[in-house]
């Protein structure tokens, strides 16, 4: 089955078997790599000499593919140039990744202050680690991309890598995936809304997780009303929402949206600006909030 919950078919094959050509050429100066995908491309080829495509090979193999993106990202995060700070802030300098040793509340409070500095996306990967010896560390990294006042492309494989390369020092104990969303021009709007973007990254996220790192993690979103947390948002799930509540997602905000979410499975948290109050969503069937789906 395909991530939208689609039978996949032959068309389905010929695109991957197009995208991991462009992948083996892309990586011929990594031996290791341009195997891996060598022997997955021909896998994919033998799924073409069946009278139909077998789905549960289908699934594998994709998985396999994920792996291999996410060991690319976690190689590159390590190689790549990298700039501490003291805060977590929102950049737009595309030479270095931000990193910042803050806790959960501190980076949190950070980005409420960031709010009115500057008009940008931001995206940052929040991580608890427990080290061999069972001391706690907490770290922001920033994996907002291309960053602008309505957009920062977020790349789950990229996600994917960094948990990796944490993990292999230390247990993730937490994970979270932060949007910053800016507030929008004018005094008398407010900010740009939970869109169904949001969400679709949150499938992405889940499901490449699900294949690959295994690592606990839920996927949040900051604006102007305050901090929402989304689970068990899958492709399935979007798929099945009526066209017209996905529109409704963007202009609905607190116990509203999280009522029409949960309509779907998916569970929704959120913590205003100001109280510190959580309005929970009381779906009992959704997936709980730290296991990729």
């Amino acid at each position: 089955m395909r991530a939208d919950g689609i039978a996949p078919n032959r068309e389905d094959v010929r695109g991957w078997l197009g995208r991991l050509e462009g992948q083996i050429r892309e990586h011929e100066s990594q031996p290791d790599i341009r195997a891996r995908l060598t022997g997955i491309r021909e896998r994919f080829q033998a799924l073409l000499g069946g009278p139909f495509v077998d789905e549960p090979s289908y699934s594998r193999l994709c998985g396999e593919y994920y792996g291999v993106q996410v060991d690319l990202a976690s190689r590159e995060f390590s190689s790549v140039g990298k700039r501490r700070s003291e805060r977590v802030v929102l950049d737009t300098d595309e030479s270095a990744i931000v990193i910042s040793q803050r806790s959960r509340k501190e980076g949190e409070s950070d980005l409420a202050h960031e709010r009115g500095t500057q008009r940008v996306e931001e995206a940052y990967l929040f991580i608890r680690q427990q080290d061999p010896q069972g001391a706690f560390h907490d770290t922001w990294v920033e994996v907002g991309n291309r960053e602008r006042e309505d957009t920062a492309s977020i790349s789950p494989f990229q996600v994917a890598g960094i948990l990796k390369h944490y993990s292999e020092s230390g247990r993730i104990v937490e994970a979270s995936l932060y949007h910053y969303h800016p507030d929008s021009p004018g005094a008398s709007g407010p900010d740009s809304r939970i869109s169904i973007m949001d969400l679709m990254v949150a499938a992405k996220l889940y499901e490449v997780l699900g294949t690959t790192v295994q690592s606990p993690i839920d996927f949040r979103v900051v604006n102007s009303d305050g901090i929402y947390t989304f689970y068990g948002s899958t492709f399935e799930r979007l798929r099945a929402m009526d066209p017209i509540d996905m529109y409704r997602v963007n202009a609905l905000s607190g116990r509203d949206l999280i009522a029409l979410l949960g309509r779907y499975g998916i569970g929704c948290e959120f913590e205003p600006r100001v109280q510190s109050r959580t309005v929970q969503s009381q779906d009992t069937g959704t997936p709980n909030a730290r296991t990729p789906r």
